[in-house]
């Protein structure tokens, strides 16, 4: 079975969102940016064909030598750029030492 140019990953990132945002390797991402607690916006370098693609994003976090997750949500989907919010019931928002993110779909 052949795979079609939709089935590869078209984009992913792993960066630090604590303090100072940093990139750790990426993929098809010109820049991330640091909207807020827990609030990322990461901008491709070739554009998405339109804003039905799949995107995935997970982060983690440590307490007391113990790793966690939290809720990770889509905030904003556009050809050239998607939005990720996160955080957990306690405190709403959170900014993380590990988010991964890929996306899915036409370039």
């Amino acid at each position: 079975m052949a795979i079609s140019s939709e089935q590869v990953c078209r984009c992913w990132i792993n960066f630090n969102g604590m303090n100072t945002i940093s990139t750790r390797d990426s993929y098809n991402v010109s820049s991330i940016s640091d909207n807020g607690c827990g609030d990322y916006t990461i901008s491709f370098s070739s554009s998405m064909s339109n804003t039905s693609y799949c995107a995935q994003c997970t982060v983690t976090y440590e307490i007391s030598g113990t790793r966690r997750h939290r809720m990770v949500s889509i905030y904003t989907y556009s050809t050239g750029s998607c939005r990720v919010v996160s955080g957990h019931s306690d405190t709403h928002c959170a900014d993380h030492e590990a988010v991964n993110f890929s996306v899915y779909g036409a370039q």
